[in-house]
């Protein structure tokens, strides 16, 4: 039997567009690698203002602690070289694990801002901003977690030099070739053991900040609130195996892009170095002096401390993109995110 031809109020869309159509009301395709990283520096820029200031004040802080400690340096020397030592290295270190904990709270807190960019309103609704009031009850939940971080992150290195004890013997072969290739093959497995492993400490910071007990009101926010101890088992829930290799290549392209920064910054710091040196007065007897005392290689390294700091709006803009994304692939969670670096189908003409 023939059906019935369309009445004169109803057309039919041609088949591409009702396909196309169709395909731009289902949530997006999951994100691919470049389009994660992408996405996060589309976050950053999108909201620049409210995600760099609490990592520059955070840089600021250990500016003030390196200035602190030199001015105490200075101060002591007149009492005995001993004491000296002993009081700036034990301060630089309560100040180190003081900076680390707080680089993991401006992580929690950045991951609630970069939520905000990514979904804007209906997702994370404009009645619950992140404020600075809002931002304090994280500093201890983040102590928790960095604290957490410590000895799980000393037996992931105790499971790396396990498997280093397995993969270095293959690079001491009489043969050079053979050590050349077996020194090449036993780096690039240890890195990426090692970015496999770091993904899971990574996505712990945005999987309390986004479902703890005071995370913002969205759709992905789950009944039963997620405890500190427990984000460490969801970020492994959602890896799990069948995205393990994903966020992998993940991890270790953001962790690149990271060094990246700093390695740019340490060039920097040489070659003006070299092309200011002459015009300041610094010789090459100078720049030697300088550099066998341990005091310039603590500043060297302090600043390249703050670099890093400087670079977390993008790590935890990429761990939060990151983490969104593998709610989506793991749990369907229907987010239809829309970047900038995505070309969803559009139904062209009209039907």
């Amino acid at each position: 039997m023939t059906p019935a031809p369309p009445g004169p109020g109803r057309r039919t869309a041609r088949p591409e567009v009702a396909r196309a159509a169709e395909q731009a009301l289902l949530p997006l395709r999951p994100l691919t690698v470049g389009e994660v990283l992408d996405a996060a520096f589309a976050v950053v820029q999108r909201d620049v203002t409210t995600v760099l200031a609490p990592p520059l004040g955070l840089a600021v802080l250990l500016g003030v602690q390196v200035g602190g400690l030199w001015l105490l340096w200075h101060a002591l020397a007149g009492t005995s070289d001993v004491l000296a030592w002993v009081v700036v290295v034990l301060l630089g270190l309560g100040g180190v694990v003081v900076g680390y904990l707080l680089a993991v709270w401006v992580a929690a807190v950045v991951s609630r801002v970069c939520l905000r960019t990514v979904l804007g309103e209906g997702f994370a609704p404009a009645g619950t901003p992140v404020t600075w009031r809002s931002s304090r009850r994280l500093l201890l939940p983040a102590t928790g977690l960095g604290l957490l971080a410590v000895p799980l992150s000393a037996a992931l290195g105790w499971v790396l030099s396990l498997v280093q004890l397995v993969v270095v013997p293959f690079a001491l072969v009489e043969d050079p070739l053979w050590a050349g290739v077996g020194s090449v093959v036993a780096v690039a497995l240890m890195a990426v053991l090692t970015c496999w492993l770091a993904s899971y400490l990574v996505l712990a910071v945005p999987c309390y900040a986004l479902e703890g007990a005071t995370a913002p009101d969205w759709v992905g926010r789950p009944h039963r609130p997620t405890s500190v101890p427990a984000a460490f088992g969801r970020a492994v829930q959602l890896v799990g195996i069948r995205q393990a290799l994903r966020a992998t290549a993940v991890t270790a392209a953001g962790v690149g892009l990271v060094g990246l920064v700093g390695g740019l910054a340490l060039v920097a710091l040489v070659s003006a170095t070299g092309i200011y040196g002459p015009v300041l007065g610094l010789d090459l007897d100078t720049v030697l002096f300088l550099v066998e005392r341990p005091g310039t290689w603590y500043v060297l390294a302090c600043g390249y401390l703050m670099t890093l700091v400087a670079a977390l709006p993008f790590g935890a803009a990429f761990q939060t993109v990151l983490y969104l994304d593998l709610r989506m692939r793991s749990e369907g969670l229907d987010l239809a995110l829309r970047f900038d670096c995505l070309d969803p189908p559009q139904p062209q003409g009209r039907p």
